[in-house]
């Protein structure tokens, strides 16, 4: 059976082992490195616009993206920016160390920064980093660590914590904060009030993301502490799979659709799970990411995923139909066959066969978690892999074989030097037809598939060195 359901293309990046087996298919990831955006290593925050534009909060201030061409906007004080959020009506709110504001485009579509420190109370107008921005209701919430602001009306509030904020969050149609001695809270009727529960989630946990999974219910993600479940007003451990899964300090996460999240860890790159704690598939250096210390992941208006790095950003086409395979992980190679044959899939490339078992054959088969082991003794480039009466033939550059075993054994059928196979699919006393390309053939050979007789014939087609770029090819046909 020929692959139809999904397109691939054979890429390499360095290997790093995993104890975890991986998707067979991959989405493509871009990576974008600081000389490309012409600006800081760190990037904290992602958002974007209506438009499709992507802003970025970075160390060297707002980077914007318009799919063609990056742009930098420094803050008046030129501190590291740590945060962004845009607003319905085309404002780019940001803050930084010190310093909180918007920027909005002029006639010319040129930013122009507007600071918001003055609408700060002078007593309450000296702080540090502000981590996160929430757009809620009328309001603008800027979050610092031992204070939150609420921007509204071209005025400015300010709510103490009882201890610290370590932690602000719009999630669905609310907006939580997280105090690091007495938990979690949620603004309403224009104060914050705690939740049930609060021993749960006080004391030394730190959470790192709040994600919509029902009507009433959240997932909290926290860096050490795992996961925790919030149902209305109460909150819990988790009963399902996630209570048991342990991932290494998560430090952003963020919902991809119904079913599924992503959590971007400090050492493990993006980790996409379902909210039953099942692990769908990991993107880290070992599939191309180009860091693995992640610190804040975006979800765009295509359903793409966007990684903020420690050194970098990366495009992750995780909702991309096209899908990418790496059969060998240490090495590049070219793809040139591909089928489909006893629940396995087979590769023919530059150097070798490989073949990986297929456990997702109702569903996306760019799912299914395995190994690609590469069959022995198929050094060489592979150029053609056919099912012919349920064997399987392979064009070599070496001769054709038969692959007799799915991880160790091949049968030589005719060995010829330098050799081109090109076939179409044997149905029944329909001819096999074989393209071959180089050597000089000069013998018949006999190979016998089921209880057929297939005698191989050999017709030299014409050849003419000014229509044709290659040697001369000659045509095979089995026939009883």
């Amino acid at each position: 059976m020929k692959i139809s359901c999904f397109l691939f293309f054979l890429l390499t990046t360095c290997f790093f082992p995993s104890s975890a087996q991986n998707t067979l298919g991959l989405p493509e990831i871009i990576n974008y490195s600081k000389n490309d955006f012409h600006a800081g290593s760190q990037t904290w925050c992602i958002s974007q616009d209506k438009e499709g534009i992507m802003y970025f909060a970075n160390n060297e201030g707002l980077v914007t993206f318009d799919g063609n061409y990056w742009k930098i906007y420094p803050q008046p004080n030129k501190t590291i920016m740590r945060s962004l959020a845009v607003a319905p009506d085309g404002k780019i709110f940001v803050g930084g160390q010190g310093e909180i504001g918007f920027f909005s485009p002029n006639q010319n579509g040129i930013l122009n920064y507007t600071s918001l420190i003055n609408r700060i109370p002078p007593h309450q107008n000296t702080f540090a980093d502000i981590w996160r921005i929430e757009i809620f209701n009328e309001s603008v919430f800027f979050h610092a660590s031992d204070r939150i602001f609420e921007y509204r009306n071209n005025s400015i509030k300010v709510y103490l914590p009882k201890v610290g904020w370590q932690y602000m969050k719009k999630s669905g149609d609310r907006l939580f904060a997280y105090d690091r001695n007495t938990g979690l809270f949620e603004f309403k009727n224009n104060s914050w009030y705690p939740l049930n529960n609060q021993k749960i989630t006080s004391g030394d946990i730190e959470l790192s993301g709040i994600i919509k999974t029902g009507e009433d219910s959240f997932l909290l993600t926290s860096k050490k502490n795992g996961f925790f479940h919030l149902y209305k007003d109460s909150l819990s451990k988790p009963i399902n799979s996630l209570s048991d899964l342990s991932i290494s300090h998560i430090y952003t996460s963020a919902r991809i659709n119904e079913t599924e999240f992503v959590a971007g860890t400090t050492s493990q790159g993006c980790l996409i799970l379902d909210f039953k704690g099942n692990n769908i598939q990991k993107i880290s250096t070992s599939e191309g990411l180009q860091n693995n210390n992640v610190l804040c992941v975006f979800l765009d208006k295509d359903q793409n995923l966007w990684a903020g790095l420690n050194n970098g950003i990366s495009f992750i086409a995780y909702n991309s139909a096209i899908k990418y395979i790496k059969p060998n992980k240490a090495n590049e190679l070219s793809g040139f066959s591909t089928i489909i044959f006893g629940n396995h899939l087979f590769i023919g490339t530059s150097d070798g066969a490989y073949s990986a078992p297929l456990n997702n054959l109702n569903k996306d088969l760019s799912f299914s978690k395995g190994d690609f082991t590469q069959i022995n003794n198929t050094s060489g480039e592979v150029w053609r892999i056919e099912e012919v009466n349920q064997q399987l033939l392979m064009g070599h550059n070496d001769g054709v074989f038969s692959i007799t075993n799915f991880k160790s054994s091949i049968k030589i059928i005719l060995q010829i030097k330098a050799l081109l196979l090109d076939c179409m699919s044997l149905s029944g006393l329909s001819p096999l037809i074989i393209m071959i390309r180089y050597g000089h053939l000069t013998h018949i050979a006999e190979f016998i598939v089921s209880n057929f007789s297939l005698i191989i014939t050999l017709i030299q087609l014409n050849y003419s060195q000014k229509k044709m770029d290659c040697p001369p090819l000659w045509k095979i046909t089995f026939s009883r």
